[in-house]
C-alpha cells in the first residue's frame, strides 16, 4: 500500500514509513497510510480546481477515484488550500479563483456526500469556461 500511496516518490514513501514505524496493530498502520493518500488526492483535486480552466473530465476523473471517502474532510480541506493561497495573494486571477473555489464549496456535503462534491466541482469548471 505504501507503495501505491508514493507513486514513486521515496520521499513520500519515507514520510509514510516514519509515521508507522511504531505503530504495531496493522489496521491502524493502514488507516495512517490511506490518510496520507487522502490528504494527497485532495490536494491533487484543489490542484486541479485552480487550473485557468479546469477539466471537468480531469476533476471528474480524481473525484472517482477518490470513492466513499470523507467528502466532508474533502470539502474542508479543498477550502483550506484555496484559503492558504487566496492568503498570500495580491488580486488578480488566482485570488479570484481561491475566492470563487471557497464560494463554491462553503457549503456542507453532509447531506448530499459525492453528489454534492461533483455538483460543486462541475459548477467551478462551468464557471470558468470548461467544456
Amino acid at each position: 500500500k505504501i507503495v501505491e500511496v508514493a507513486e514513486g516518490s521515496a520521499r513520500v514513501a519515507l514520510v509514510l514509513l516514519d509515521k508507522i514505524q511504531e505503530v504495531e496493530d496493522e489496521e491502524e498502520q493502514l488507516r495512517l497510510i490511506q490518510l496520507g493518500d487522502f490528504k494527497h488526492q485532495s490536494i491533487e483535486l484543489a490542484k486541479a480546481l485552480l487550473e485557468p480552466k479546469p477539466s471537468w473530465p480531469k476533476v471528474a476523473g480524481l473525484i472517482k477515484a477518490l470513492k466513499d471517502e470523507d467528502v466532508e474532510g474533502l470539502r474542508y480541506m479543498i477550502i483550506l488550500y484555496a484559503n492558504a493561497i487566496l492568503l498570500n495573494q495580491k488580486g488578480g486571477f488566482m485570488a479570484e479563483r481561491c475566492f470563487l473555489i471557497i464560494d463554491i464549496f462553503k457549503e456542507s456535503f453532509w447531506n448530499s456526500k459525492m453528489a454534492g462534491l461533483s455538483h460543486a466541482a462541475y459548477d467551478l469548471c462551468k464557471q470558468c469556461g470548461s467544456k
